[in-house]
């Protein structure tokens, strides 16, 4: 979550070059905020004394669970293509088929019980993250 969270964040950056900004557009960036804020409470409650098995509450919250980065998934797509507009660039194929397969993953997972799945995607989406990551070390966020 946090490797996520960071990498959202920086990503923002490249949102200087916008000079017009609109509710929707904003909102969008808030969505993800949300988004992120709701898995990680999923992941680690608030209360977490209370969880001692956290196999047994991913069970118990697997819909609800997988349903919060699906939801990621949408909002990425919104921003996706608003970010194209509102910088005047193409759209990355690339993050839309990523997009694309982590959506079917998460709608999978919401319909599967097998620890070996939801294991294989969590750690497809950190490797996924980590090579996002590598990625952005080379991505200058502001060019003069």
């Amino acid at each position: 979550m946090l490797v996520t969270t960071v990498l959202v964040w920086w990503h923002s950056f490249h949102l200087t070059g916008v000079t017009e900004w609109t509710l929707l557009f904003f909102l969008d960036l808030v969505a993800h905020s949300l988004v992120l804020y709701l898995l990680s409470g999923l992941l680690y409650p608030v209360r977490g004394g209370e969880v001692t098995d956290f196999g047994a509450h991913l069970e118990a919250n697997r819909t609800r669970f997988f349903m919060v980065p699906l939801a990621f998934r949408a909002v990425d797509f919104a921003d996706t293509v608003m970010e194209a507009n509102a910088l005047a660039s193409e759209i990355n194929i690339l993050r839309l088929v990523f997009i694309g397969v982590y959506a079917v993953a998460f709608l999978l997972a919401i319909g599967t019980r097998n620890r070996v799945y939801h294991g294989t995607v969590a750690v497809a989406w950190f490797l996924t993250c980590v090579f996002w990551g590598i990625k952005a070390l080379g991505d200058p966020i502001i060019v003069f």
